[in-house]
């Protein structure tokens, strides 16, 4: 699993709704969201978007289960939010 943070300065500063988690797939579906190794676009737009209103970080999951043991070790740190980017399978294991 891959961990990143975004910080405030990243965000403009903007930070106003606590603690969140984004969790990718970063294979998921058509449109990938990681390419060689490095976010695309689409990802960074995402995270660009969350951490106008949260203090975010993110992560790549690695494989089954990795998603749900993100999500719950983002609860068991106070994460007001957990968003799950990916496919049905990242959705079911966040929720």
């Amino acid at each position: 699993m891959t961990t990143k943070e975004a910080t405030s300065e990243e965000s403009g500063g903007a930070v106003t709704e606590g603690p969140a988690t984004l969790i990718v797939n970063p294979s998921a579906g058509q449109e990938r969201f990681v390419r060689r190794g490095q976010p695309t676009w689409r990802l960074l737009r995402v995270i660009d978007l969350l951490s106008q209103r949260f203090e975010l970080d993110w992560h790549l999951t690695d494989g089954p289960g990795a998603a749900s043991v993100l999500a719950s070790g983002a609860a068991d740190r106070g994460a007001r939010a957990v968003f799950a980017l990916g496919g049905d399978g990242t959705v079911r294991e966040c929720a």
